[in-house]
């Protein structure tokens, strides 16, 4: 057995994760982190640039409302998402996140993302609440957008990529922590923090020919600690 280097890292903020939730999370945070001196840590399994499920890019943007235009409403879209889950939904989460989505799909645009427009620059629909993008760069663009904010912190803003979170570190009923390991050094991490935000999909995949078998339930077990505490949504733009 090689030797590991124990590395402890302590932080304000952790954020677990490096998909577009993670990468939302650590840019709102940064933002606010920056202005009263916290510190904020993101420990991504793989590379910001191509982590999560959006990594190859995407032909469309599944959510833009069109509240300002008068194309729908916030009720319009509580109302799409409480049918489309079967009733199974917090209305009050999913109108407080609709609030905010067109200013997201705002500040893709202008961080880059080119978006479908028509001849009187409007965008272009596929369905009701889907817009076209030329996606391939998606992913980069808004992990991008997340370092640099992180990097705007100086010190305060951290990014570990490469490191495999395992389980989290419990004081009594909060959350204290993580702990994980790097997948290309032989070091183990120990994450201590005030807050933690865990952005892990509940599924990591490797594909092999034809099918994709399940490498482990990245999300699951990191929630199973602390299952009182989390909601097993995961509610980012994608």
């Amino acid at each position: 057995m090689p030797n590991f280097e124990t590395v402890t890292v302590e932080t304000d903020l952790l954020i677990i994760g490096g998909g577009m939730s993670a990468c939302g999370a650590a840019f709102e945070a940064a933002y606010w982190a920056k202005k009263n001196g916290l510190k904020v840590t993101v420990v991504d399994k793989a590379a910001m640039d191509r982590s999560g499920a959006v990594a190859m890019g995407l032909s469309a943007i599944n959510q833009y409302i069109g509240w300002a235009a008068g194309d729908n409403t916030l009720e319009d879209y509580v109302k799409y998402v409480r049918q489309d889950l079967m009733g199974v939904s917090r209305e009050d989460l999913v109108y407080d996140i609709a609030r905010h989505v067109d200013s997201s799909v705002h500040l893709f645009e202008k961080w880059g993302l080119p978006i479908w427009t028509d001849a009187n620059g409007k965008y272009v629909h596929e369905g009701r609440w889907q817009v076209m993008i030329n996606g391939e760069s998606y992913k980069v663009l808004v992990a991008e957008a997340a370092k640099t904010a992180l990097a705007e912190m100086g010190g305060n803003g951290e990014l570990f990529e490469r490191v495999f979170i395992v389980e989290p570190i419990m004081d009594g009923d909060r959350v204290a922590g993580a702990l994980g390991f790097s997948v290309r050094e032989n070091k183990f991490y120990v994450f201590k923090a005030k807050a933690t935000i865990a952005c892990a999909a509940p599924f990591t995949f490797s594909v092999h020919g034809p099918s994709a078998k399940v490498l482990a339930a990245h999300g699951i077990p990191l929630g199973i600690p602390a299952r009182p505490l989390i909601s097993p949504s995961k509610p980012a733009l994608k």
